[in-house]
């Protein structure tokens, strides 16, 4: 039986009998099998966004999220932050929290504070609108730096969605 990583390397290592049976598993995704993987011609077959439900502007000593472990400095600017309508309950990974990044308004922006059950906060600016998609994966995201940054593997953050999650087959 083969992994994808296994059917990547059965050339290289002389195992061409490896790939007779095999069980693809992260490269069903369309996820090369580790970070440096040559993508061989996948495509990654899903997208995965939140909506903003509601924008903030916090101001300088004010925090956001679970105990506060986002704060801004008392002597920045004040920071736009845009609430995404998803939390841990979706299946996004609560080590998020202040590390991951997602793709929001044709930047990437970082998580603000703990993710919390059904919502999470991310950077924002003025031109970022509610009803506008953040991307947590998606061809635009690398899914192993988002796993990386959720302390997780890409299979996991792919199949751990709820289903409280809309889920659209194209």
């Amino acid at each position: 039986m083969a992994n994808s990583s296994a059917i990547w390397n059965s050339k290289k290592y002389r195992i061409p009998d490896s790939s007779a049976i095999v069980r693809p598993g992260i490269s069903l995704y369309g996820v090369p099998p580790w970070p440096e993987a040559p993508s061989r011609g996948l495509v990654p077959v899903m997208r995965l966004q939140y909506q903003v439900g509601l924008k903030r502007i916090l101001k300088p000593g004010e925090s956001i999220g679970y105990g506060a472990t986002y704060r801004v400095s008392g002597k920045a600017e004040p920071k736009e932050v845009a609430v995404l309508l998803s939390g841990y309950a979706d299946g996004l990974h609560r080590m998020n929290s202040n590390q991951s990044q997602v793709l929001l308004g044709g930047k990437l922006r970082k998580f603000l504070g703990i993710v919390s059950m059904d919502l999470s906060a991310v950077e924002s600016d003025a031109g970022v609108k509610i009803g506008d998609w953040a991307e947590i994966l998606g061809e635009a995201l690398n899914p192993w730096t988002q796993a990386k940054a959720a302390g997780t593997i890409p299979y996991e953050l792919m199949t751990s969605l709820s289903r409280r999650v809309n889920k659209i087959y194209e």
